[in-house]
């Protein structure tokens, strides 16, 4: 029981520094930014960092697949808008829409690898998944769980796009 009041502690004070340097980080950010270019997009700009942010700090607290995913698609949702800020720009927009369907892709993938995972297991608490995969021996593990997760990790690498998946 200690272990996991510890953990939740342990999350909060990430979450809370997490908080902290990211409305840090976007303040400088902002004061450089106003400086440079005109006023029409900072406040714009601060709420889309701050929709980005919360979808952050929903990630890092996510006990759930569901959540998780919820979160990333919360995180991903700012950063679509935050690609196509200018809109007065065709290159902005093109590359808006680019990004919108190839985050559809990878969220697509996610979903089904978060539904692999579900249909097999009977639970989407990421506790008690990590819990039934360590306890599993390794030649008793299905495919279909495996393939989930292989599917999950190709949608979460074409969300980060982290090489081979980074178009």
């Amino acid at each position: 029981m200690s272990v996991i009041l510890a953990h939740r502690r342990l999350s909060i004070n990430l979450v809370l520094y997490l908080f902290l340097a990211s409305i840090a980080s976007i303040t400088l950010f902002l004061l450089h930014f106003s400086k440079d270019a005109c006023y029409e997009y900072v406040a714009r700009l601060v709420v889309i960092l701050l929709f980005i942010l919360l979808g952050t700090i929903l990630l890092v607290g996510a006990e759930d697949l569901v959540f998780a995913f919820l979160a990333i698609e919360l995180q991903s949702l700012g950063l679509y808008i935050l690609v196509a800020l200018r809109r007065s720009s065709n290159i902005s927009l093109e590359g808006a829409l680019k990004y919108f369907i190839l985050g559809s892709l990878a969220s697509s993938l996610l979903a089904l690898g978060f539904s692999l995972i579900y249909a097999f297991t009977g639970t989407t608490d990421i506790a008690k998944l990590a819990m039934l995969f360590s306890n599993t021996p390794r030649d008793e593990l299905l495919l279909a769980p495996a393939i989930g997760i292989v599917l999950f990790m190709a949608g979460l690498f074409f969300k980060m796009g982290i090489a081979p998946f980074h178009f």
